[in-house]
Protein backbone atom coordinates (compact mmCIF):
# COMPACT_ATOMS: atom_id res chain seq x y z
CA UNK A 1 0.00 0.00 0.00
CA UNK A 2 1.49 3.64 -0.86
CA UNK A 3 -0.16 6.71 1.29
CA UNK A 4 -0.14 10.27 -0.21
CA UNK A 5 -1.52 13.21 1.63
CA UNK A 6 -4.07 12.17 4.17
CA UNK A 7 -7.94 12.65 3.97
CA UNK A 8 -8.85 15.84 5.88
CA UNK A 9 -10.76 15.08 9.09
CA UNK A 10 -14.14 16.14 7.63
CA UNK A 11 -13.80 14.66 4.67
CA UNK A 12 -15.67 11.75 3.33
CA UNK A 13 -13.72 8.61 1.69
CA UNK A 14 -14.49 6.19 -1.07
CA UNK A 15 -12.74 3.17 -1.65
CA UNK A 16 -12.92 2.15 -5.57
CA UNK A 17 -11.73 -0.80 -7.44
CA UNK A 18 -9.89 0.73 -10.72
CA UNK A 19 -10.36 0.39 -14.69
CA UNK A 20 -7.72 2.93 -15.82
CA UNK A 21 -4.44 3.35 -14.06
CA UNK A 22 -4.54 5.83 -10.98
CA UNK A 23 -1.98 7.10 -9.01
CA UNK A 24 -1.30 8.80 -5.23
CA UNK A 25 -2.76 12.70 -6.05
CA UNK A 26 -4.98 12.22 -9.23
CA UNK A 27 -8.09 13.69 -9.69
CA UNK A 28 -10.98 11.05 -9.84
CA UNK A 29 -14.98 11.50 -10.48
CA UNK A 30 -16.38 9.05 -8.26
CA UNK A 31 -20.62 7.37 -8.78
CA UNK A 32 -21.42 7.34 -5.40
CA UNK A 33 -24.60 4.75 -5.29
CA UNK A 34 -26.13 7.22 -2.47
CA UNK A 35 -26.36 9.83 -4.82
CA UNK A 36 -29.12 10.29 -7.75
CA UNK A 37 -28.65 8.87 -10.65
CA UNK A 38 -26.15 11.41 -12.68
CA UNK A 39 -24.41 12.92 -9.79
CA UNK A 40 -21.05 12.98 -8.91
CA UNK A 41 -18.22 13.63 -6.61
CA UNK A 42 -14.47 14.61 -6.89
CA UNK A 43 -11.92 12.82 -5.07
CA UNK A 44 -8.18 13.16 -4.73
CA UNK A 45 -6.46 9.76 -4.71
CA UNK A 46 -4.90 9.26 -1.26
CA UNK A 47 -3.95 6.25 -1.00
CA UNK A 48 -3.54 2.85 -3.48
CA UNK A 49 -3.26 -0.91 -3.07
CA UNK A 50 -1.55 -3.18 -5.51
CA UNK A 51 -2.09 -6.81 -6.04
CA UNK A 52 0.77 -9.65 -6.04
CA UNK A 53 1.56 -8.24 -9.28
CA UNK A 54 1.99 -4.69 -8.47
CA UNK A 55 -0.75 -3.22 -10.47
CA UNK A 56 -2.63 -1.11 -8.38
CA UNK A 57 -6.38 -2.22 -8.06
CA UNK A 58 -7.35 -0.04 -5.47
CA UNK A 59 -7.49 3.13 -4.03
CA UNK A 60 -9.05 5.44 -1.86
CA UNK A 61 -9.94 8.86 -2.70
CA UNK A 62 -10.95 12.15 -0.31
CA UNK A 63 -14.25 12.98 -1.48
CA UNK A 64 -15.19 16.77 -1.88
CA UNK A 65 -18.04 18.08 -0.21
CA UNK A 66 -20.30 19.02 -3.16
CA UNK A 67 -22.06 16.91 -5.65
CA UNK A 68 -21.23 17.45 -9.31
CA UNK A 69 -24.66 18.44 -11.47
CA UNK A 70 -25.18 20.33 -14.35
CA UNK A 71 -25.55 24.21 -13.25
CA UNK A 72 -25.34 25.77 -10.01
CA UNK A 73 -23.52 23.81 -6.87
CA UNK A 74 -23.68 20.58 -9.38
CA UNK A 75 -21.12 22.27 -11.61
CA UNK A 76 -18.42 22.76 -8.10
CA UNK A 77 -15.21 21.07 -7.97
CA UNK A 78 -14.23 19.94 -4.93
CA UNK A 79 -11.02 18.54 -4.50
CA UNK A 80 -10.58 19.17 -0.89
CA UNK A 81 -13.89 20.61 0.25
CA UNK A 82 -16.80 22.07 -1.24
CA UNK A 83 -19.70 24.45 -0.87
CA UNK A 84 -17.84 27.48 1.64
CA UNK A 85 -13.97 28.29 0.45
CA UNK A 86 -14.06 27.28 -3.04
CA UNK A 87 -12.56 28.09 -6.16
CA UNK A 88 -15.06 29.09 -9.21
CA UNK A 89 -14.21 29.66 -13.02
CA UNK A 90 -17.17 31.51 -13.84
CA UNK A 91 -19.01 32.63 -10.56
CA UNK A 92 -21.08 32.26 -7.63
CA UNK A 93 -20.85 29.29 -5.22
CA UNK A 94 -22.64 27.48 -8.32
CA UNK A 95 -20.47 26.90 -11.40
CA UNK A 96 -17.63 26.82 -8.50
CA UNK A 97 -14.22 24.61 -8.57
CA UNK A 98 -13.03 24.08 -5.42
CA UNK A 99 -9.49 22.70 -5.54
CA UNK A 100 -9.06 23.11 -2.06
CA UNK A 101 -12.52 24.73 -0.64
CA UNK A 102 -14.87 26.59 -2.40
CA UNK A 103 -17.95 28.77 -2.19
CA UNK A 104 -18.48 31.25 0.86
CA UNK A 105 -15.44 32.55 2.66
CA UNK A 106 -11.74 31.73 1.37
CA UNK A 107 -13.05 31.12 -2.29
CA UNK A 108 -11.25 31.35 -5.08
CA UNK A 109 -12.80 32.86 -8.60
CA UNK A 110 -11.33 32.78 -11.59
CA UNK A 111 -13.73 34.89 -12.99
CA UNK A 112 -16.04 35.91 -10.99
CA UNK A 113 -16.85 35.28 -7.11
CA UNK A 114 -18.37 36.08 -3.96
CA UNK A 115 -18.33 36.05 -0.17
CA UNK A 116 -15.34 36.70 1.99
CA UNK A 117 -11.47 35.82 2.21
CA UNK A 118 -12.32 35.67 -2.77
CA UNK A 119 -9.76 35.35 -4.91
CA UNK A 120 -11.47 35.74 -8.21
CA UNK A 121 -9.75 36.85 -11.42
CA UNK A 122 -12.56 38.01 -12.75
CA UNK A 123 -14.62 39.98 -10.18
CA UNK A 124 -15.07 38.90 -6.23
CA UNK A 125 -16.43 40.10 -3.24
CA UNK A 126 -15.92 39.68 0.07
CA UNK A 127 -12.81 40.15 2.85
CA UNK A 128 -9.78 39.37 2.21
CA UNK A 129 -10.73 38.73 -1.69
CA UNK A 130 -8.60 38.34 -4.92
CA UNK A 131 -10.27 39.71 -7.85
CA UNK A 132 -8.39 39.74 -10.58
CA UNK A 133 -11.29 41.65 -12.27
CA UNK A 134 -13.11 43.46 -10.01
CA UNK A 135 -13.18 42.33 -6.17
CA UNK A 136 -15.25 43.86 -2.87
CA UNK A 137 -14.63 43.86 0.63
CA UNK A 138 -12.03 44.61 2.83
CA UNK A 139 -8.25 43.21 2.61
CA UNK A 140 -8.89 42.21 -1.31
CA UNK A 141 -6.70 41.83 -4.34
CA UNK A 142 -8.42 43.07 -8.12
CA UNK A 143 -6.81 43.05 -10.88
CA UNK A 144 -10.25 44.79 -12.03
CA UNK A 145 -11.80 46.77 -9.93
CA UNK A 146 -12.66 46.07 -6.18
CA UNK A 147 -13.38 47.34 -2.61
CA UNK A 148 -12.98 47.13 0.68
CA UNK A 149 -9.50 47.15 1.64
CA UNK A 150 -8.58 45.07 -1.02
CA UNK A 151 -5.47 45.27 -4.02
CA UNK A 152 -7.22 46.60 -7.73
CA UNK A 153 -5.73 46.20 -10.40
CA UNK A 154 -8.70 48.07 -11.96
CA UNK A 155 -10.91 49.89 -9.22
CA UNK A 156 -10.99 49.20 -5.43
CA UNK A 157 -11.89 50.94 -1.90
CA UNK A 158 -10.79 50.40 1.56
CA UNK A 159 -7.66 49.00 2.43
CA UNK A 160 -7.22 48.45 -1.25
CA UNK A 161 -4.50 48.29 -3.85
CA UNK A 162 -5.82 49.30 -7.48
CA UNK A 163 -3.67 49.50 -10.56
CA UNK A 164 -6.48 51.75 -11.93
CA UNK A 165 -9.27 53.44 -9.56
CA UNK A 166 -9.66 52.23 -5.68
CA UNK A 167 -10.79 54.07 -2.42
CA UNK A 168 -11.21 52.89 0.91
CA UNK A 169 -8.22 52.51 3.86
CA UNK A 170 -4.88 51.14 2.96
CA UNK A 171 -5.20 51.28 -0.87
CA UNK A 172 -2.99 51.41 -3.77
CA UNK A 173 -4.15 52.31 -7.07
CA UNK A 174 -2.13 52.93 -10.39
CA UNK A 175 -5.14 55.04 -11.61
CA UNK A 176 -7.49 56.60 -8.77
CA UNK A 177 -7.92 55.39 -5.21
CA UNK A 178 -9.29 56.36 -2.04
CA UNK A 179 -9.53 55.93 1.53
CA UNK A 180 -6.90 55.89 4.06
CA UNK A 181 -3.64 54.67 3.52
CA UNK A 182 -4.45 54.45 -0.26
CA UNK A 183 -1.34 54.56 -2.81
CA UNK A 184 -2.75 55.54 -6.35
CA UNK A 185 -0.63 55.71 -9.30
CA UNK A 186 -3.33 58.91 -10.78
CA UNK A 187 -5.74 60.15 -8.38
CA UNK A 188 -6.24 59.28 -4.93
CA UNK A 189 -7.92 60.08 -1.53
CA UNK A 190 -8.34 59.33 1.93
CA UNK A 191 -5.51 58.85 4.70
CA UNK A 192 -2.01 57.69 4.17
CA UNK A 193 -2.53 57.85 0.67
CA UNK A 194 -0.15 57.18 -2.44
CA UNK A 195 -1.42 58.72 -5.53
CA UNK A 196 1.24 59.44 -8.90
CA UNK A 197 -1.14 61.58 -10.05
CA UNK A 198 -3.96 63.17 -7.93
CA UNK A 199 -4.18 61.56 -4.04
CA UNK A 200 -6.29 62.89 -1.25
CA UNK A 201 -6.49 62.56 2.96
CA UNK A 202 -3.95 62.63 5.17
CA UNK A 203 -0.36 60.73 4.45
CA UNK A 204 -1.29 60.61 1.07
CA UNK A 205 1.69 60.55 -1.79
CA UNK A 206 0.18 61.62 -5.33
CA UNK A 207 2.71 62.20 -7.98
CA UNK A 208 0.13 63.73 -9.73
CA UNK A 209 -2.19 66.00 -7.07
CA UNK A 210 -2.66 65.16 -3.33
CA UNK A 211 -4.24 65.94 -0.55
CA UNK A 212 -4.77 65.81 2.81
CA UNK A 213 -2.18 65.60 5.74
CA UNK A 214 1.59 64.25 5.31
CA UNK A 215 0.87 63.77 1.54
CA UNK A 216 3.75 63.48 -1.34
CA UNK A 217 2.24 65.14 -4.37
CA UNK A 218 4.35 65.11 -7.74
CA UNK A 219 1.40 67.65 -9.03
CA UNK A 220 -0.26 69.44 -6.38
CA UNK A 221 -1.51 68.33 -3.06
CA UNK A 222 -2.52 69.67 0.44
CA UNK A 223 -2.12 69.05 3.78
CA UNK A 224 0.88 67.88 5.29
CA UNK A 225 1.62 66.30 2.27
CA UNK A 226 4.71 65.98 -0.26
CA UNK A 227 3.96 67.18 -3.94
CA UNK A 228 6.15 67.43 -6.65
CA UNK A 229 3.80 70.11 -8.40
CA UNK A 230 2.01 71.76 -5.48
CA UNK A 231 0.71 71.08 -2.05
CA UNK A 232 -0.49 72.85 0.98
CA UNK A 233 -0.48 72.13 4.58
CA UNK A 234 3.03 70.14 6.32
CA UNK A 235 3.37 69.48 2.27
CA UNK A 236 6.51 68.74 0.27
CA UNK A 237 5.72 69.77 -3.54
CA UNK A 238 8.11 70.23 -6.17
CA UNK A 239 6.05 73.08 -7.89
CA UNK A 240 4.42 74.87 -5.55
CA UNK A 241 2.83 74.47 -2.00
CA UNK A 242 1.70 76.00 0.68
CA UNK A 243 0.65 75.39 4.54
CA UNK A 244 2.37 73.97 7.58
CA UNK A 245 5.73 72.05 7.31
CA UNK A 246 5.20 72.33 3.50
CA UNK A 247 8.52 71.67 0.91
CA UNK A 248 8.00 72.83 -2.14
CA UNK A 249 10.76 73.32 -5.18
CA UNK A 250 9.26 76.30 -6.51
CA UNK A 251 7.39 78.36 -4.02
CA UNK A 252 5.66 77.36 -0.47
CA UNK A 253 4.38 79.08 2.03
CA UNK A 254 3.04 78.47 6.05
CA UNK A 255 5.32 76.79 8.97
CA UNK A 256 8.13 74.46 8.27
CA UNK A 257 8.13 74.47 4.66
CA UNK A 258 11.23 73.92 2.24
CA UNK A 259 11.24 76.06 -0.93
CA UNK A 260 13.62 75.65 -3.60
CA UNK A 261 12.73 79.06 -4.95
CA UNK A 262 11.05 81.26 -2.55
CA UNK A 263 9.92 80.29 0.70
CA UNK A 264 7.80 82.08 3.52
CA UNK A 265 6.71 80.86 6.78
CA UNK A 266 9.10 79.50 10.15
CA UNK A 267 11.46 77.13 9.76
CA UNK A 268 11.72 77.36 5.88
CA UNK A 269 14.21 76.76 4.48
CA UNK A 270 15.00 77.81 0.91
CA UNK A 271 17.55 77.24 -1.98
CA UNK A 272 18.43 80.95 -1.13
CA UNK A 273 18.38 81.25 2.14
CA UNK A 274 17.09 78.80 5.30
CA UNK A 275 17.07 78.94 9.28
CA UNK A 276 15.66 77.44 12.60
CA UNK A 277 15.42 74.38 13.20
CA UNK A 278 13.17 71.49 11.27
CA UNK A 279 15.23 72.80 8.59
CA UNK A 280 16.26 71.22 5.06
CA UNK A 281 19.53 72.34 3.94
CA UNK A 282 20.57 71.31 0.05
CA UNK A 283 24.18 70.42 1.14
CA UNK A 284 23.91 69.84 4.87
CA UNK A 285 21.33 70.42 7.37
CA UNK A 286 21.39 70.33 11.20
CA UNK A 287 19.05 70.66 13.98
CA UNK A 288 15.90 68.54 14.96
CA UNK A 289 13.01 67.45 12.80
CA UNK A 290 15.19 67.47 9.89
CA UNK A 291 14.85 65.33 6.57
CA UNK A 292 18.00 63.77 4.45
CA UNK A 293 18.21 62.73 1.27
CA UNK A 294 20.68 59.76 1.89
CA UNK A 295 21.33 59.46 5.83
CA UNK A 296 20.27 60.90 9.19
CA UNK A 297 20.20 60.33 12.48
CA UNK A 298 18.31 61.71 15.28
CA UNK A 299 14.54 61.88 16.04
CA UNK A 300 11.97 62.34 13.78
CA UNK A 301 14.01 61.76 10.85
CA UNK A 302 12.72 60.00 7.43
CA UNK A 303 15.93 58.60 5.54
CA UNK A 304 15.06 57.20 1.68
CA UNK A 305 18.14 55.43 1.78
CA UNK A 306 19.52 55.12 5.59
CA UNK A 307 18.75 56.66 8.67
CA UNK A 308 18.69 56.04 11.80
CA UNK A 309 17.32 57.89 15.18
CA UNK A 310 13.79 57.38 16.57
CA UNK A 311 10.54 57.02 13.75
CA UNK A 312 12.69 56.89 10.78
CA UNK A 313 11.30 56.47 7.54
CA UNK A 314 13.98 54.56 4.94
CA UNK A 315 13.08 53.64 1.50
CA UNK A 316 16.00 51.58 1.49
CA UNK A 317 17.63 50.53 5.28
CA UNK A 318 16.81 52.91 7.97
CA UNK A 319 17.45 52.71 11.81
CA UNK A 320 16.13 53.91 14.79
CA UNK A 321 12.56 55.85 15.15
CA UNK A 322 10.71 58.27 12.55
CA UNK A 323 13.90 59.50 10.74
CA UNK A 324 13.98 60.58 7.06
CA UNK A 325 17.27 60.73 5.13
CA UNK A 326 17.03 61.06 1.44
CA UNK A 327 20.60 60.64 0.74
CA UNK A 328 22.63 62.02 4.06
CA UNK A 329 21.94 64.36 6.45
CA UNK A 330 22.99 64.74 9.80
CA UNK A 331 21.79 66.40 13.30
CA UNK A 332 17.91 65.41 14.23
CA UNK A 333 15.06 65.42 11.46
CA UNK A 334 17.07 67.38 8.81
CA UNK A 335 16.88 67.38 5.28
CA UNK A 336 19.81 67.85 2.21
CA UNK A 337 18.91 68.12 -1.12
CA UNK A 338 23.10 68.17 -2.13
CA UNK A 339 23.17 69.01 -5.41
CA UNK A 340 21.23 69.33 -9.36
CA UNK A 341 22.59 70.30 -12.61
CA UNK A 342 21.33 71.15 -16.22
CA UNK A 343 18.87 73.93 -17.00
CA UNK A 344 15.94 74.65 -14.44
CA UNK A 345 16.35 71.40 -13.07
CA UNK A 346 15.93 70.11 -9.18
CA UNK A 347 18.27 67.51 -8.37
CA UNK A 348 18.72 66.27 -4.74
CA UNK A 349 21.72 64.61 -5.79
CA UNK A 350 23.09 65.25 -9.17
CA UNK A 351 20.33 65.69 -12.22
CA UNK A 352 21.31 66.71 -16.13
CA UNK A 353 18.79 67.99 -18.52
CA UNK A 354 15.88 70.85 -18.73
CA UNK A 355 13.23 71.36 -16.03
CA UNK A 356 14.44 67.65 -14.50
CA UNK A 357 13.39 67.15 -10.80
CA UNK A 358 15.16 64.07 -9.61
CA UNK A 359 15.68 63.30 -5.76
CA UNK A 360 19.03 61.63 -6.45
CA UNK A 361 20.18 61.24 -10.01
CA UNK A 362 18.20 62.03 -13.11
CA UNK A 363 18.53 63.25 -17.00
CA UNK A 364 16.66 63.94 -19.74
CA UNK A 365 13.68 67.18 -20.15
CA UNK A 366 11.27 67.77 -17.36
CA UNK A 367 12.28 64.66 -15.07
CA UNK A 368 11.64 64.03 -11.99
CA UNK A 369 13.71 61.03 -10.25
CA UNK A 370 14.88 60.12 -6.84
CA UNK A 371 17.29 58.30 -7.17
CA UNK A 372 18.40 58.17 -11.10
CA UNK A 373 16.24 58.57 -14.07
CA UNK A 374 16.98 59.28 -17.76
CA UNK A 375 15.08 59.78 -20.66
CA UNK A 376 12.32 63.12 -20.53
CA UNK A 377 9.68 64.20 -18.28
CA UNK A 378 10.21 60.71 -16.35
CA UNK A 379 9.50 60.54 -12.65
CA UNK A 380 11.88 57.62 -11.08
CA UNK A 381 11.90 57.72 -7.07
CA UNK A 382 14.86 56.15 -7.15
CA UNK A 383 16.17 54.86 -10.49
CA UNK A 384 14.09 55.35 -13.88
CA UNK A 385 14.93 55.44 -17.55
CA UNK A 386 13.20 56.87 -20.49
CA UNK A 387 10.24 59.41 -21.68
CA UNK A 388 7.53 60.35 -18.67
CA UNK A 389 8.72 57.56 -16.57
CA UNK A 390 7.41 56.90 -13.33
CA UNK A 391 9.52 54.61 -11.15
CA UNK A 392 9.54 54.69 -7.46
CA UNK A 393 13.40 52.65 -7.03
CA UNK A 394 14.68 52.07 -10.24
CA UNK A 395 12.71 51.79 -13.61
CA UNK A 396 13.46 52.47 -17.90
CA UNK A 397 11.69 53.31 -20.81
CA UNK A 398 9.67 55.72 -21.68
CA UNK A 399 6.56 56.66 -19.44
CA UNK A 400 7.65 53.96 -16.96
CA UNK A 401 6.39 53.68 -13.30
CA UNK A 402 8.16 51.83 -11.30
CA UNK A 403 8.24 51.40 -7.45
CA UNK A 404 11.88 50.06 -7.18
CA UNK A 405 13.09 49.21 -10.55
CA UNK A 406 11.07 49.02 -14.09
CA UNK A 407 12.31 49.03 -18.05
CA UNK A 408 10.16 49.86 -21.08
CA UNK A 409 7.78 52.12 -22.28
CA UNK A 410 4.42 53.07 -20.08
CA UNK A 411 5.86 50.36 -17.42
CA UNK A 412 4.30 50.37 -13.94
CA UNK A 413 6.45 48.03 -11.79
CA UNK A 414 6.48 48.56 -7.59
CA UNK A 415 9.58 46.91 -7.75
CA UNK A 416 11.24 46.18 -10.76
CA UNK A 417 9.56 45.42 -14.12
CA UNK A 418 10.47 45.20 -17.86
CA UNK A 419 9.13 45.71 -21.44
CA UNK A 420 6.68 48.57 -22.49
CA UNK A 421 3.06 49.36 -20.30
CA UNK A 422 4.28 47.37 -17.60
CA UNK A 423 2.64 47.04 -14.61
CA UNK A 424 4.75 45.03 -11.72
CA UNK A 425 4.38 44.88 -7.87
CA UNK A 426 7.93 43.67 -7.87
CA UNK A 427 9.56 42.26 -10.68
CA UNK A 428 8.44 42.62 -14.16
CA UNK A 429 9.41 42.18 -18.02
CA UNK A 430 7.85 42.60 -21.36
CA UNK A 431 4.70 44.91 -22.63
CA UNK A 432 1.57 45.59 -20.70
CA UNK A 433 3.24 43.35 -17.67
CA UNK A 434 1.96 43.65 -14.30
CA UNK A 435 3.87 41.81 -11.72
CA UNK A 436 3.54 41.88 -7.76
CA UNK A 437 7.26 40.66 -8.14
CA UNK A 438 8.43 39.19 -10.90
CA UNK A 439 7.07 38.62 -14.22
CA UNK A 440 8.52 38.58 -17.86
CA UNK A 441 6.76 39.10 -21.04
CA UNK A 442 3.94 40.67 -22.77
CA UNK A 443 0.39 41.88 -20.78
CA UNK A 444 1.77 39.61 -17.98
CA UNK A 445 -0.02 40.38 -14.87
CA UNK A 446 2.21 38.05 -12.10
CA UNK A 447 1.57 39.32 -8.23
CA UNK A 448 4.87 38.07 -7.38
CA UNK A 449 6.86 36.45 -10.34
CA UNK A 450 5.37 35.54 -14.06
CA UNK A 451 6.65 35.30 -17.50
CA UNK A 452 5.44 35.44 -21.08
CA UNK A 453 2.79 37.16 -22.29
CA UNK A 454 -0.68 37.86 -20.51
CA UNK A 455 0.49 36.02 -18.12
CA UNK A 456 -0.94 36.21 -14.49
CA UNK A 457 0.65 34.92 -11.80
CA UNK A 458 -0.39 35.57 -7.55
CA UNK A 459 3.40 34.65 -6.60
CA UNK A 460 5.50 33.15 -9.69
CA UNK A 461 4.32 32.03 -13.28
CA UNK A 462 5.62 32.03 -16.63
CA UNK A 463 4.55 30.97 -20.10
CA UNK A 464 1.63 32.52 -22.18
CA UNK A 465 -1.73 34.29 -20.72
CA UNK A 466 -0.75 32.28 -17.71
CA UNK A 467 -2.65 33.20 -14.15
CA UNK A 468 -0.09 31.33 -11.26
CA UNK A 469 -1.29 32.08 -7.87
CA UNK A 470 2.21 31.17 -6.77
CA UNK A 471 4.07 29.76 -9.30
CA UNK A 472 3.11 28.71 -12.91
CA UNK A 473 4.09 28.27 -16.41
CA UNK A 474 2.73 29.39 -19.82
CA UNK A 475 -0.80 30.19 -20.24
CA UNK A 476 -1.87 28.46 -17.05
CA UNK A 477 -3.69 28.75 -13.65
CA UNK A 478 -1.06 27.72 -10.96
CA UNK A 479 -2.07 28.28 -7.15
CA UNK A 480 1.35 27.79 -6.18
CA UNK A 481 3.20 26.35 -8.58
CA UNK A 482 3.01 24.99 -12.51
CA UNK A 483 4.16 24.60 -15.68
CA UNK A 484 2.56 25.65 -19.24
CA UNK A 485 -1.33 26.07 -19.33
CA UNK A 486 -2.38 24.37 -16.33
CA UNK A 487 -4.08 25.13 -12.83
CA UNK A 488 -2.16 23.98 -9.98
CA UNK A 489 -2.75 24.43 -6.20
CA UNK A 490 1.20 23.82 -5.44
CA UNK A 491 2.92 22.10 -8.61
CA UNK A 492 1.99 21.16 -12.16
CA UNK A 493 3.34 20.82 -15.66
CA UNK A 494 1.87 21.93 -18.71
CA UNK A 495 -2.18 21.87 -19.25
CA UNK A 496 -2.69 20.48 -15.94
CA UNK A 497 -4.19 20.87 -12.31
CA UNK A 498 -2.81 19.27 -9.64
CA UNK A 499 -2.83 19.30 -5.60
CA UNK A 500 0.35 18.88 -4.98
CA UNK A 501 2.57 18.03 -7.74
CA UNK A 502 1.77 16.83 -11.70
CA UNK A 503 2.85 16.64 -14.75
CA UNK A 504 2.51 18.51 -18.08
CA UNK A 505 -1.32 17.47 -19.31
CA UNK A 506 -2.75 16.60 -16.10
CA UNK A 507 -5.77 17.30 -14.41
CA UNK A 508 -6.72 20.58 -16.05
CA UNK A 509 -8.92 23.61 -15.39
CA UNK A 510 -7.67 25.47 -18.43
CA UNK A 511 -6.48 23.65 -21.39
CA UNK A 512 -2.33 24.24 -22.04
CA UNK A 513 -0.50 26.27 -24.10
CA UNK A 514 -2.53 29.32 -23.30
CA UNK A 515 -6.46 28.03 -24.08
CA UNK A 516 -8.58 28.13 -21.93
CA UNK A 517 -12.05 26.06 -21.18
CA UNK A 518 -14.13 24.35 -18.38
CA UNK A 519 -13.15 20.73 -17.18
CA UNK A 520 -16.37 18.58 -18.02
CA UNK A 521 -17.49 15.80 -16.28
CA UNK A 522 -15.72 13.72 -18.51
CA UNK A 523 -12.23 14.69 -18.31
CA UNK A 524 -11.30 12.97 -15.08
CA UNK A 525 -11.40 8.90 -14.40
CA UNK A 526 -14.82 7.72 -13.30
CA UNK A 527 -14.85 5.37 -10.41
CA UNK A 528 -18.06 3.67 -8.95
CA UNK A 529 -17.90 3.00 -5.01
CA UNK A 530 -19.80 3.40 -2.00
CA UNK A 531 -18.67 6.19 -0.08
CA UNK A 532 -18.33 6.11 3.72
CA UNK A 533 -18.26 8.46 6.78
Amino acid sequence: MEKGVPCQHHHQTAVAHLTEKSSIGDIVMVRDDDLPRNEWRLGRVSETTADKDGLVRRVQVCLGDRKLGKKGDGDCIALEAGGVDCIAQEGGDGDCIALEAGGGDDCVALEAGGDDDCIALGAGGGDDCNALGAGGGDDCIALGAGSGACIALGAGSGACIALEAGGGDDCIALEAGGGDDCIALEPGGGDDCIALEAGGGDDCIALGAGGGDDCIALGAGSGACIALGAGSGACIALGAGGGDDCIALEAGGGDDCIALEPGGGDDCIALEAGGGDDCIALGAGGGDCCIAQETGSGDGCVALETGGGDCCIAQETGSGNCCVALETGGGDGCVALETGGGDGCVAQETGSGNCCVALETGGGDCCIAQETGSGNCCVALETGGGDGCVALETGGGDCCIAQETGGGDGCVALETGGGDGCVALETGGGDCCIAQETGSGNCCVALEAGGSDGCVALETGGGDCCVALEAGGGGCVALEAGGGGCVALEAGGGGCVALEAGGGGCVALEAGRGGRRRRRLGDWPVLTANASP
